[in-house]
């Protein structure tokens, strides 16, 4: 969620509520904060759009390439909303991002917030704080069955184990989950603030084959995604690190040259028809209120919206062999001539780049 206090909304940079990590990097030759907020079904319209695209059009498998994962959520969410059709893990994810955010994830312990529009669904039907649901109402129940498949409550304790001859690897396994399990002990210690959490870890067997998490910075896909072997690539609500748009002052100094450098890879490595996903975050899209007069209006799924799809980041993409097929409603503007204005949050590479 994005809290932008109106009064001073040229200065202020992106806060969330929810999951948000920063760390230190040096990316590109230059030392930056990293945000890595995160949280499950985030951009639930575009995760939506894609899992239905996936399986049309790529029936027989493909793999997802997802930069910027933070510690996953959005990630594994995709592979729950596979579920029904991956049977066989034809579908897999790998999720990229820098060490300290891999380290991370290995701990395996994930916070869901009752306050959250998307994970407020996975908490007790009735509740001190049941919100209106989201858009995608109808599909509420299908998604907490499948998600707690993947996903078990964390008990908050370390499980003793029965004293029985062991061999040395079943030992070396054991002291392994002692260990995770001090790690994600000392995490939910950390993290824990209010009665209005949930904490959960991964079914391991669930994921298995399925999703894998690795060091890696979306400027060397080209070296790190072998040509066509992903039909999806996802640099999701994160263009702003690459061109320093993370304030609205800052759109007019943005680094699009440097993001357009990535577009041109990316379009490199999809197959055609592959889709890159870019989320609907209004930082990416250089997109303001100052630019309302610019908007459009489109049919999408035989419903009338407004779109802005005219900045510099757009050129680029179009300019890079992509053309957007999917708008999603903006997260956080906290001035609004219209009520919704949608931004193209999904783009399909629709000619190769020589």
């Amino acid at each position: 969620m994005l809290n932008i206090a109106p009064t001073n909304i040229n200065t202020n940079p992106v806060h969330f509520r929810g999951y948000k990590g920063n760390i230190q990097v040096v990316d590109n030759g230059v030392k930056k904060t990293c945000d890595n907020y995160t949280e499950f079904f985030r951009n639930y319209p575009t995760l939506d759009f894609t899992t239905n695209y996936i399986i049309q059009n790529f029936p027989n498998g493909t793999e997802i390439s997802e930069f910027g994962c933070s510690t996953g959520q959005t990630m594994r969410s995709r592979l729950i909303l596979l579920d029904e059709h991956n049977k066989d893990k034809k579908y897999k994810a790998t999720g990229y991002d820098f060490p300290p955010v891999i380290e991370k994830i290995k701990i395996g312990l994930y916070k869901l917030e009752q306050y959250n529009k998307n994970e407020q669904i996975l908490f007790p039907e009735k509740t001190p704080y049941d919100f209106q649901k989201t858009v995608y109402n109808s599909h509420v129940p299908m998604i907490k069955q499948k998600f707690f498949e993947y996903f078990s409550q964390y008990n908050r304790f370390i499980d003793s184990k029965t004293k029985i001859a062991l061999t040395p690897a079943a030992v070396k396994k054991l002291k392994e989950e002692k260990l995770l399990e001090e790690k994600r002990l000392a995490e939910y210690k950390n993290l824990h603030k209010s009665n209005y959490e949930l904490f959960v870890v991964p079914n391991e067997q669930k994921f298995d084959g399925i999703a894998d998490f690795k060091v890696g910075n979306i400027r060397d896909i080209d070296q790190i995604v072998p040509q066509g072997k992903s039909g999806v690539v996802c640099f999701q609500n994160a263009l702003y690190h690459i061109m320093n748009s993370r304030t609205l002052e800052g759109y007019e100094h943005a680094k699009v040259n440097e993001a357009k450098d990535i577009f041109k890879k990316v379009n490199k490595v999809l197959p055609e028809n592959g889709l890159f996903v870019i989320g609907s975050l209004f930082f990416d899209h250089l997109y303001d209120c100052d630019e309302e007069e610019k908007t459009h209006l489109i049919y999408q799924d035989n419903k009338q919206i407004r779109v802005f799809d005219s900045s510099p980041v757009h050129k680029a993409l179009r300019e890079s062999g992509f053309e957007p097929v999917f708008f999603e409603q903006t997260e956080g503007m906290p001035i609004r001539k219209y009520n919704a204005i949608h931004l193209p949050s999904v783009w399909k590479k629709v000619s190769h780049l020589k």
